[in-house]
Formats: structure tokens, C-alpha cells, sequence
């Protein structure tokens, strides 16, 4: 709703299975999906359950063109997300003015352990509830049991990522406006994901070609975990 109003919009979830990784039972996660909201302007939003209800949270809108602040966070992968959780309420209470945030990738230590998302999602729990995340796979994303890679099944499922990436790698690269910025998240876990996806940075060409050419926005700028271009330590 509009914020202090009374005029409450109800929006059904939609449930999605999450996976059931190392150390975790079979769980849903629900998601809803908002359009028509205005620009530059204050909303709050509460989650219910039969007769229970959170409070009120609030969000802001952007507009086309304003400045805007984004927190940006490198590795958060632990083995105790404690540090993380500092990390993330202290930036949190420091910039309450940022208008999302961004991780770029190894969010967790081992991608198919349930209870380090649970930790992590935890540690960074007020400022999900406040803005949004734009996050990065990473390596460590794509780790299965034993350490051995596997397909990243509960960070793509865990994340309700924009749908306009490749065809077929839509949860690995997407694009999204904010202000006048156009960000462009890349998957370049080569080395990590070839077993699945041979020609990664390939398919992922094309797309990002497209994507630019149809961006009318002053600044664009690409994110990513690995560098695509590596020197030899001898070079």
C-alpha cells in the first residue's frame, strides 16, 4: 500500500520448491510480483500467514534520472556468517539511504549446504527485508557435495532474478535499470560450469550485444566474479 494509507492491495505467492541441499530438509520459497507502482514514491509491505502478520516495512521507488546509492559487497563465504552479519547491519545502519545492494558472487562457502544460505540470508535479514539485492554468481556457488562442481540448483532457485538473460542461462546473466544506470550481471564461471554450458561466454555474447544496443541509459556497467582476461604469473 501506498505508505499510511489505507488502501491495502492483497497478492497471492507463488511457492517454488527449494532444493533440498547438504544439511537441509525440503522447503518452499514464496514469491509475489508488483508492477504499476509509481515512481518516487514510499510503500510499505507486510507478510502474512492465516491470522499472522509482520509489521509494516517501507520501500521507495525510484525515479528516471535521480542520484542513488548501492552497496556493494565482495565474498561473503564463511564458515561462520557472524562476520557477514556485522558486515551487513553495520553498512545497513551506516547508508539507510542505499537503494539496493549487490554481492558479487561466493555469497556462501559451499553452494549445496542449506544451512549456509540459512546463515547467510540471516546475517543480511534487514536489509533484505528493505531493498533489493542484486547478486553475482560465484564459484563457490556451483559447489555440491564433496566439493565437487555441480549445477548452482539452490542459488538459482533461491534468487528472483529479472527473466531477460540468454536463452537457456536466464538465473546466470540478467540485466537491470535503476536511475539512469544500466547494470549488466555476467556469468563467467568458465573453468566451473564448462561440463554444462561448453561455450558460457559465448552464448552469453550475443545477448550482451543486444542488451547494450537497446539501452538508452547514460552509464552502463558490467558485473561479474571472475575477470574474463587472466595474466600469466610469468607474463
Amino acid at each position: 500500500r501506498p505508505k499510511g494509507s489505507e488502501n491495502v492491495t492483497r497478492i497471492a505467492v507463488r511457492p517454488t520448491e527449494l532444493p533440498a541441499g547438504k544439511g537441509g530438509n525440503p522447503a518452499k520459497l514464496y514469491s509475489a510480483h508488483i508492477s504499476g507502482l509509481a515512481p518516487g514514491s514510499e510503500y510499505e509491505y507486510r507478510l502474512g500467514v492465516s491470522k499472522r502478520q509482520t509489521a509494516w516495512r517501507t520501500f521507495t521507488t525510484p525515479t528516471a534520472s535521480a542520484p542513488f546509492k548501492a552497496l556493494v559487497f565482495g565474498d561473503s563465504q564463511s564458515t561462520d556468517y557472524g562476520e557477514w552479519a556485522r558486515t551487513a547491519q553495520a553498512a545497513w545502519q551506516n547508508h539507510r539511504d542505499a537503494a539496493f545492494f549487490i554481492i558479487i558472487g561466493d555469497l556462501v562457502d559451499m553452494g549445496a549446504d542449506t544451512k549456509q544460505w540459512d546463515a547467510w540470508i540471516d546475517g543480511a535479514s534487514d536489509l533484505l527485508a528493505s531493498v533489493p539485492v542484486a547478486p553475482v554468481m560465484g564459484n563457490h556457488e556451483a559447489y555440491g557435495f564433496d566439493w565437487k562442481m555441480a549445477l548452482p540448483e539452490y542459488y538459482l532457485t533461491l534468487f528472483s532474478l529479472p527473466q531477460n538473460g540468454p536463452p537457456g542461462l536466464e538465473d546466470y546473466a540478467y540485466s537491470f535499470d535503476y536511475g539512469d544506470v544500466h547494470f549488466v550481471v555476467l556469468n563467467t564461471l568458465i573453468k566451473e560450469l564448462r561440463t554444462w554450458y561448453p561455450d558460457l561466454i559465448g552464448w552469453q555474447k550475443a545477448w550482451l550485444t543486444q542488451d547494450l544496443a537497446q539501452t538508452k541509459k547514460k552509464w552502463k556497467v558490467v558485473l561479474m566474479h571472475h575477470g574474463l582476461w587472466q595474466i600469466a604469473p610469468d607474463a
